[in-house]
């Protein structure tokens, strides 16, 4: 069977049922959205999660599309960055587990990204989302051996547009056979539809 690769934002989702939206308006997150927050936002929510019941899952776009195959049984493989701390080693436990090879890239620099979740008393979610290590991600960190074995590349419409589209990005399946090379298979945002669906 032919094997899937995903190549996104490395993110842990932090899930919390909460009594009201007050805490939605202290932190200044706009009901039902999703907001993309810096480091001192997720350490005041993190302070908050931590005296709440939360639940852990692995997140991000890609790496949902990648854990839903991997659970219908194919064969799966994710790239993505994150910090050797706490939510990196469970994001990369979580792969595993699930039968997806890792290879996970390490930020020395940025926290591991989480994706604090609020979902409210009418069952709405909101999203309080710390990219950290995942942001830091760079084609220059990639290389072809990454992607050997698959036949398909899945990248998540969220990534850095740089990062998906740049020639250093492109130029790593050159040297490979035009059957080798994996097809592209991309979630697609709305100002995307004029660049191409896949790399044949």
């Amino acid at each position: 069977m032919d094997k899937i690769i995903g190549l996104g934002n490395a993110l842990v989702d932090a899930l919390a049922i909460i009594e009201d939206d007050n805490i939605l308006t202290e932190m200044q997150l706009p009901k039902g959205s999703m907001t993309l927050i810096d480091e001192d936002k997720f350490l005041k929510i993190s302070e908050y999660f931590s005296r709440i019941k939360t639940h852990l899952a692995n997140g991000g776009s890609a790496g949902n599309a990648i854990r839903a195959m991997a659970c219908l049984g194919a064969g799966t493989g994710f790239i993505g960055k994150v910090n050797n701390d706490f939510y990196g080693n469970f994001f990369r436990d979580s792969l595993l587990e699930h039968g997806t090879e890792a290879d996970l890239l390490l930020s020395t620099t940025l926290p591991s990204g989480v994706a604090s979740t609020f979902i409210s008393p009418d069952g709405e979610r909101t999203f309080g989302t710390y990219l950290g290590a995942a942001s830091t991600l760079k084609a220059e960190d990639l290389s072809l051996d990454m992607f050997k074995g698959y036949a398909y590349l899945f990248i998540e419409g969220y990534l850095n547009f740089s990062l998906c589209w740049s020639t250093n990005m492109w130029i790593l399946f050159l040297p490979m056979k035009k059957r080798q090379r994996p097809l592209l298979v991309r979630n697609r945002r709305k100002h995307w539809t004029s660049l191409p669906k896949c790399v044949a």
